[in-house]
Order: structure tokens, then sequence, then C-alpha cells
């Protein structure tokens, strides 16, 4: 075998060995994020802060070291640190939302539209300009990078998966009913998404789907803890914004209970530092 073959296969080895390495197991909630009338607040343990000057933001995730954050302000993506400060990483959008990181940070993606009449899409962030993959919003990345799961909404709405090497789309676990609001844990044993009202749960090794909640009142924006034991979700109603269904819940996969997390009303887009 030349040196190149086995070289080329050891770092292969070595990749799938990284991908598959177990979480350590979680015995309580990692830090996260929720997104308030009032900007970022960050939670840890008993601890809570709000991150200075973040009213305008839109949508956010986790920058991939954890030292802030990946946020939208309508027409920019910026990169904002705990303290606050904060630097462009794209702009001259007509709206961006749903940033979303791949693990380690190397990739970033969002949804957005650049001109007037365009439909929302899925755009990388390159160095110089933002590349268009696909029409649909709210990217969330696989845990081996090689893909991003996403929402499509025409000509009929449901999740759908991006194969980057292929440059091809194609459904994901589509059943006819709406689903949206995908997240993947970074071991790529479990995928969280909303189907109709309810949480459900993806498990790839064993091909099966699992409803996390009963339906009663709609679950999204869902975030899965980085070792998959807890998920986060804006339970919403839709009989008004005051209605007392409305709260951010932390559920336990490995308990199966819930408990509420206080927040301002009006808070969304919970999300796990990873």
């Amino acid at each position: 075998m030349r040196l190149s073959t086995l070289v080329a296969a050891c770092s292969s080895l070595l990749f799938l060995v990284s991908c598959a390495t177990p979480m350590p197991p979680e015995t309580a909630p990692p830090r996260f994020a929720l997104l308030t009338p009032e900007g970022i607040l960050v939670v840890d343990a008993n601890e809570r802060s709000l991150v200075a000057e973040t009213a305008d933001v839109t949508s956010l995730c986790w920058a991939a070291d954890g030292t802030g954050f990946l946020a939208t302000t309508g027409t920019a993506l910026v990169h904002v640190d705990i303290a606050g400060r904060r630097r462009t990483i794209s702009d001259g959008w007509l709206a961006v939302r749903f940033p979303a990181v791949s693990r380690g940070g190397k990739r970033i993606a969002v949804s957005g539209r650049r001109r007037q009449g365009e439909a929302w899409g899925i755009w990388l962030i390159g160095r110089k300009t933002p590349r268009r993959l696909v029409n649909g919003i709210d990217p969330a990345w696989s845990a081996d990078g090689r893909s991003i799961y996403f929402e499509r909404y025409k000509p009929n709405q449901g999740l759908s998966v991006f194969d980057l090497q292929s440059g091809e789309a194609s459904p994901f676990l589509d059943d006819g009913r709406r689903a949206y609001g995908v997240d993947c844990a970074p071991s790529g044993r479990l995928v969280v998404f909303t189907r109709g009202s309810r949480l459900v749960l993806y498990e790839p090794g064993k091909s099966s789907v699992r409803p996390v909640t009963d339906g009663r009142a709609k679950a999204r924006f869902a975030s899965i803890s980085a070792g998959g034991r807890y998920v986060l979700y804006f339970r919403d109603d839709p009989s008004g914004q005051t209605h007392p269904d409305r709260a951010i819940v932390l559920h336990d996969l490995d308990t199966g209970t819930e408990a509420l997390v206080p927040a301002p009303p009006n808070t969304t887009h919970p999300t796990f530092q990873r």
C-alpha cells in the first residue's frame, strides 16, 4: 500500500472514531441561552446574565468555542461575545435568520434572502461572499458536518437534508405532516424536531421515531444537549401570546420529566452550549 493511501485511510479511521466517541454522561443540564425581549440571557446552573446591547438580536446559536454567539440582527450576521462586543461576519442581507455552526466551528449556515423577491434559502457563509445552497429555512448541521437538515416550505412543507458533496437535497422522514425545527446531537445518535405540534426524537442507529411531547401544546425551537440527555424547547399555544402554556421547557430524556425554565414573557430560541 502506498504511503499516501495509508495516510488517507488512517485519517478516515480517526475521523470516524472521533465522530463515534461517546459524550460523558450528563448529570445536570449544561449552560444554555434564551432570547428575551431585552436580549440574550445566559443561564448557567443558578447564575443568569444578560448579554449587553443584544435587544436587536432576532436569532442566535452558540459559537463553537462557547465564548459568545453567532446572532442575526435583521440584515447582518454578527459574532457577539459574552460581554456584548460584536463584529460583523456577513452583511448586505435583505433578511437573515437562524445561524447554525458545524461541529468544530469551521462552517456557518444561515437562512436568508439577498434580493427583493428572492425565496428564503440556506446559505453557506464564505470568506468573501455567501453561497446559496437550496431554498429553505432553519438549517441544522449533521454531527459529521457532511450535510445540513433544513425546513422546506414550497411547494410542500417538511424537512429535507442537503448533502454538501453531491449538492442534492432529499426529504427527511417525510410522512405528509408538517415537520420543522430540527436539531442534531453532536454525537450523531439523536435528531429532534417538531412534527405537527409534537416534539419527536429520531435515533438513526435504530431508524426509530418516538414522541417526546403529547401534542396538546405546540413544541418549537428545540435544542438538544451535547450528551443527548436534555432537550430545551419553546412551548407555544395558538390561542395567544399571553396563554399560560407559553413557556421554555426543559425535558429530561432519561427520566421523561419536564420543568419550566423561569424566563421573561415572550422568551424564545432556547439553545444549549455545545
